[in-house]
């Protein structure tokens, strides 16, 4: 029984490191979504060049637009976090 100038501390995150922070797995699905995103813009982009024939500026445009995207949902768990130091 915890004594009651000590209480229990609350049971670790399982998606998170001991120190706080993301854990290796919510870190390695997130690269993984970048990824997959940059990918579909990049074929997205590939697929409306073949069709208007404007090589290769919608898949250089999907591209941009599929790492802004995925770069922002990678982010995003990390963007209302205060810094402590």
């Amino acid at each position: 029984m915890p004594s009651p100038s000590h209480p229990p501390s609350p049971p670790a995150s399982p998606r998170g490191s001991p120190r706080g922070g993301p854990g290796a797995w919510t870190l390695a699905s997130g690269g993984a979504q970048l990824a997959a995103v940059v990918l579909l813009g990049v074929y997205l982009g590939r697929r409306l060049d073949l069709r208007w024939g404007t090589d290769p500026w919608c898949l250089v445009a999907g591209a941009a637009l599929g790492f802004a995207g995925g770069l922002y949902a990678f982010l995003k768990p990390f963007l209302g976090q205060e810094i402590d130091r």
